[in-house]
């Protein structure tokens, strides 16, 4: 087993005090008692907030084994915290959530790494918190991380990594990379996989401030073969105003008509021509193709948007 997933067992057998640590090689929840010293005098002071803890904090930081421990142990209080809906509201802030929290964050360092795993494989809230975190600590060490995940094994992993990088932030130098594996999901095997893939592109597009990176994505999800996917291309587009895709738009809308039958997706498509472009009453592919011609003409280019 590898640490996460035995950080995951000890979450799920989470039954006693706050000072207790997870065992990382049973996955056993230990009682503080059965630490060594100094994890359990740390831990001590955490837990207790003695006024000794920021010097243990620093001691805690400097310590690759001693941080490992902290993270593993301030992950299953955040999760017991958020999970039992004992979240502090002032004037008792800030409660076990929130200290740990900060804890977290304050070690993101070692606690990066662990939160990457937590947010493709835990459960819906042990993702979620771990994410949140990810997202606060806006570190492209973690967008990178997070888009590698997108070959993972199981498809519901790869979803979820590909759900994230629509929320994390921007990877510096790495976000080539991180829009090269969006790319590769693109063909993933999964039409949910997909659909997600084309949701988060639209959305990091938006983050970055970047539509072009995305357009290729979504030209692709619109060429889908599967109605999800088209329908989150359009759905991406939609939120993006992205104007540059509309001549895409429009040869889906005349295959569309063509199949006769797909109306929710006709509609789809139909929707995100107004969206990006601002018009109003056209209507049909044919028609759609003249107001393109006519605007170039005019123009130059589409303004998103009709902006």
């Amino acid at each position: 087993m590898t640490r996460v997933h035995l950080l995951l067992v000890a979450l799920s057998l989470l039954a006693g005090c706050a000072g207790s640590g997870a065992d990382r090689s049973t996955g056993r929840v230990r009682p503080v008692e059965e630490l060594p010293p100094e994890y359990a005098t740390a831990w001590r002071a955490w837990t207790r907030e003695t006024g000794d803890w920021p010097d243990w904090r620093e001691r805690v930081a400097e310590d690759p084994e001693l941080a490992d421990f902290f993270v593993d142990n301030l992950v299953r209080v955040l999760v017991r915290s958020y999970d039992s809906g004992r979240l502090a509201a002032a004037p008792d802030l800030p409660g076990p959530f929130e200290r740990a929290r900060r804890e977290l964050l304050f070690l993101g360092d070692r606690a990066g790494p662990v939160l990457v795993e937590l947010l493709v494989v835990g459960d819906g809230v042990v993702s979620f918190l771990a994410g949140d975190l990810l997202v606060e600590l806006d570190d492209p060490r973690w967008s990178v991380a997070v888009a590698e995940k997108l070959d993972g094994e199981r498809p519901e992993d790869r979803r979820r990594a590909a759900e994230w990088l629509g929320r994390l932030p921007f990877a510096g130098d790495e976000e080539p990379e991180v829009w090269r594996r969006l790319g590769g999901a693109m063909g993933d095997a999964e039409w949910f996989v997909r659909a997600q893939v084309a949701l988060a592109a639209g959305e990091r597009s938006l983050l970055v401030g970047r539509l072009d990176l995305a357009r290729p994505l979504l030209v692709r999800a619109l060429a889908d073969g599967d109605r999800a996917v088209q329908q989150a291309a359009c759905e991406a587009l939609r939120r993006s105003r992205d104007a540059g895709a509309a001549p895409a738009l429009v040869d889906l809308l005349a295959r569309l008509e063509q199949g006769g039958t797909d109306l929710a997706t006709r509609r789809a498509v139909q929707g995100t021509l107004e969206a990006v472009t601002g018009a109003r009453g056209v209507e049909g592919a044919a028609r759609w193709r003249a107001w393109l011609r006519a605007q170039r003409s005019a123009e130059g280019s589409i303004r998103p948007g009709g902006a």
